[in-house]
């Protein structure tokens, strides 16, 4: 169990630092502002709990595809420059990132004229999105990517997960988990929520199943999600406070 160390007043501050209308769904599932707090930070946990996994899944799936692709292609490394390989909106994407990159990098050097470092190909594929790399396996690229490219790109899972049905899916349930966590979005709410970390591990297996004896030396997902809500507590501390705060007014 988890001590909270907050003053009465600063849980009456917290609301509007958060803001009302964000609040305002965690105080409908609970009994009171304590409550409904804890249930909020739980939520927070539980988001950081998350992103080791989603950060092995998200660069090993960006690094399996392109290596898929660039294998495939005939200039290696730069298939995400080919205009009949994307769709216009991938290919406003990479130009985006490419743009991105471009800003990033020193200007020439006026006095030994040195030109910048040229763009390599894991740079941009780092800048891209997950949202990117997901939908490279949606609807429009199942004639491409089915079942050549996602087979060198999902060694480790059996044929029919690497079916366009049953993969597409899978990847779209991790991309909107990862950017509900990244918005900051509830999440505690999903009843299914072991079921779509345990989707994601699996997901990771296809690609490098050794991987996740390292996502497990830091992982802390389970024992955040059993915890659950009443493992964040306002003890004593703040029960005598309150009483102090109480008789002030």
């Amino acid at each position: 169990m988890t001590e909270v160390s907050i003053t009465p007043s600063a849980l009456e501050r917290f609301e509007n630092t958060v803001s009302a209308y964000r609040f305002r769904r965690y105080l409908k599932t609970t009994a009171s502002k304590e409550e409904a707090i804890a249930l909020y930070l739980w939520n927070v946990a539980l988001s950081e709990a998350l992103y080791p996994s989603l950060n092995f899944f998200e660069v090993a799936l960006r690094n399996t595809l392109h290596k898929a692709l660039s294998d495939s292609h005939g200039d290696a490394s730069r298939w995400f420059m080919d205009a009949l390989l994307l769709r216009p909106h991938h290919q406003e994407q990479v130009a985006q990132a490419l743009q991105a990159l471009r800003d990033q990098r020193k200007p020439v050097d006026p006095i030994t004229a040195t030109l910048p470092t040229p763009l390599e190909p894991q740079r941009v594929v780092a800048e891209l999105s997950l949202g990117f790399w997901v939908n490279l396996c949606s609807g429009p690229y199942v004639r491409f990517m089915f079942p050549r490219i996602v087979n060198k790109a999902f060694p480790r899972a059996s044929r029919a997960a690497r079916e366009h049905h049953n993969l597409y899916p899978r990847l779209k349930e991790q991309l909107d988990l990862r950017n509900r966590i990244f918005h900051h979005e509830p999440i505690y709410h999903w009843r299914d929520l072991i079921e779509k970390y345990d989707r994601l591990c699996e997901l990771l297996a296809w690609i490098e199943p050794d991987q996740l004896h390292f996502l497990r030396s830091l992982d802390r997902f389970r024992e955040i999600h059993e915890a659950g809500p009443s493992a964040l507590q306002f003890g004593a501390e703040y029960a005598a406070l309150a009483a102090v705060e109480g008789e002030a007014l």
